[in-house]
């Protein structure tokens, strides 16, 4: 099994082989708070049709000193210790329009909350030419809070559609969510345009349907390197 290391306590990735895709990685990661705490990450991947993730996020208490992180380890004892997982599927009948092209099974538990997440995805992806691609994903999830007479459920689907003009260098994406603690829709239409590589313009409308108080408009310039 060969064994490859994303991150090193933040330093950034090593580079690998041609067929790092195709590895098992190892995933070590540090990431600083603005109170002076920081997040630990500690997890492993296996890419492939059936690929899996898994691991933790462990936060920290206290400040630094002389370049030494002397930081006590709070395990349970701040929200941002989460323990995590995600398991893809591939769809049972790859060469039938009707069926998913992979399933994924993820979710997380929050010690300091009581709280869980249980989600379930279903993905497919269509090409028309060279014209455009078509991404779609429907998912289903249970996320819990609380113990015995306090907890509380809620159950959320999140329906999403993207579609790359391939000719424009447009993304055009729909989505929407509705949860049963409000059986409302929120719904979000977003363009983003390339406009040189590296370069996009983005524009989003957030909460289509509901009325403009609840409305939201955001148009974003970025740059990628």
């Amino acid at each position: 099994m060969a064994l490859g290391i994303v991150s090193i306590l933040g330093l950034g990735a090593l580079a690998g082989p041609a067929d790092a895709d195709e590895r098992d990685w190892l995933i070590v990661n540090r990431s600083s708070l603005a109170d002076g705490a920081a997040i630990y990450t500690l997890g492993a991947q296996h890419p492939g049709d059936w690929e899996g993730r898994f691991g933790v996020d462990i936060g920290t208490t206290g400040s630094g000193s002389h370049g030494v992180d002397t930081r006590v380890w709070q395990w349970g004892n701040r929200p941002t210790d989460v323990a995590w997982y995600s398991l893809a599927l591939p769809g049972p009948f790859p060469n039938y329009d009707w069926t998913w092209d992979k399933a994924w099974i993820e979710g997380n538990v929050i010690p300091e909350e009581n709280s869980y997440r249980i989600a379930a995805r279903i993905g497919r992806q269509e090409s028309f030419g060279n014209l455009v691609e078509a991404s779609l994903q429907l998912s289903y999830a249970l996320s819990g809070s609380g113990v015995g007479s306090n907890a509380e459920q809620t159950m959320a689907t999140a329906p999403y559609l993207r579609l790359n003009i391939l000719p424009t260098d447009t993304a055009l994406t729909a989505q929407s969510y509705v949860s049963d603690t409000d059986f409302i829709w929120h719904s979000s239409v977003e363009a983003q345009q390339q406009l040189i590589k590296g370069m996009s313009l983005v524009g989003a409308v957030s909460d289509i349907g509901l009325d403009s108080q609840n409305a939201s408009l955001r148009l974003q310039l970025y740059r990628r390197w």
